[in-house]
């Protein structure tokens, strides 16, 4: 609990999933609706077209995030080499 809430934790990744599966009930759905209306062309090109866009849109975000959870990870361990490195006398490492 303490790292969701001084923002450790992520919890992006987990609302564009859901995100991502809305978009696709929602597409599907438009894309059935056009189908039946008489609009086959939309409906298929949309039905494609549609969860192929949304489905990049959703991959970059989380590609975004991603990116962001590794440097993070790479300045802690930044930070815990220098707290080791300051640790010990410059004179014993040296020797």
């Amino acid at each position: 609990m303490k790292r969701f809430f001084s923002f450790r934790m992520m919890v992006s990744s987990i609302i564009i999933k859901i995100l991502y599966v809305l978009g696709v009930i929602s597409i599907i759905s438009y894309s059935v609706y056009q189908i039946l209306e008489g609009s086959i062309l939309i409906g298929i090109s949309s039905l494609l077209i549609g969860n192929l866009a949304w489905r990049l849109i959703c991959e970059g975000a989380i590609a975004i995030f991603s990116i962001h959870d590794v440097l993070v990870s790479i300045e802690r361990k930044m930070y815990e080499e220098k707290q080791q490195y300051s640790n010990h006398n410059s004179r014993d490492m040296f020797k």
